[in-house]
């Protein structure tokens, strides 16, 4: 059979071969708001002495993010805002602080849930002699 275009065939093999080698650039013009979040299970790496990122928002998830964080004592995660997020901490291990720049403080320790509210400044702090490990779990309060 005669290809009629032969430009439109060169444009289809083209396109294909673009697509064949170079999957990464393809990826990036797919609209990842289309794509529903799919039901998931994650086993939690409770030995693991280092970040366990959980959920990373979408096409993941709706909006959640999470993760498991380990701290050394004497170890922070640093100083950072919620933004539009508010966040939830749940400590499965150690000692530690969740601390905010106002100078509030919380305590935390094994089976405490702490939360933190959209738009508030904080840092969370291993205050213990073990490791600190919690989950934390936040969402856009703006989706």
């Amino acid at each position: 059979m005669k290809n009629k275009n032969p430009l439109q065939f060169k444009t289809l093999i083209i396109a294909a071969f673009f697509i064949a080698f170079n999957k990464t650039n393809f990826a990036q013009v797919i609209d990842t708001s289309k794509i529903s979040p799919q039901p998931k299970l994650i086993t939690l790496q409770l030995d693991s002495s280092g970040y366990q990122r959980i959920f990373s928002g979408k096409p993941e998830t709706v909006s959640i993010h999470s993760g498991l964080v380990t701290l050394k004592p004497g170890e922070t995660v640093g100083d950072h805002n919620t933004d539009d997020y508010e966040e939830m901490l749940i400590v499965f291990s150690g000692e530690g602080q969740m601390i905010f720049v106002n100078g509030k403080t919380f305590n935390l320790k094994y089976g405490e849930v702490a939360y933190c509210p959209p738009h508030t400044e904080h840092n969370v702090k291993n205050t213990g002699l073990t490791l600190l490990k919690y989950l934390y779990i936040a969402t856009n309060t703006k989706r």
